[in-house]
């Protein structure tokens, strides 16, 4: 993939990302101020899905903007841990990827284990 066309993708999921927190930021004020006393349990699951949505919206713009400034260097399409090319498909799924699709899946399946019950 070029890095013009990821530049404007990930640009693009970045200006996403950005009114996306915005708007959960407005949503959240004007729930606070429309807060209730009998409505204070409904908001306590509200909040704490609203705190849930906004922190991965926070990590994934992280995300991009750390693809943006790899996007600087010759290497950007090379996987940050192996060194092998990162496929066009890879950064069509997910513009801000720094793995190969098999260090992907390694991370992926490393961040899972703690969902396995143990016995």
């Amino acid at each position: 993939m070029e890095r013009g066309e990821l530049k404007a993708m990930l640009i693009a999921k970045q200006k996403e990302l950005t009114i996306g927190i915005d708007e959960l930021h407005a949503d959240a004020f004007k729930r606070h101020n429309a807060t209730k006393t009998n409505q204070q349990n409904n908001e306590k699951k509200k909040e704490a899905a609203f705190n849930t949505l906004e922190e991965a919206a926070i990590l994934e713009l992280h995300h991009v903007n750390q693809a943006l400034g790899r996007l600087e260097s010759d290497n950007f399409n090379q996987c940050s841990e192996c060194s092998n090319l990162i496929t066009d498909s890879q950064f069509t799924a997910i513009p801000y990827t720094k793995y190969c699709s098999r260090c992907a899946n390694k991370h992926f399946f490393r961040s899972t284990l703690h969902l396995v019950p143990t016995r």
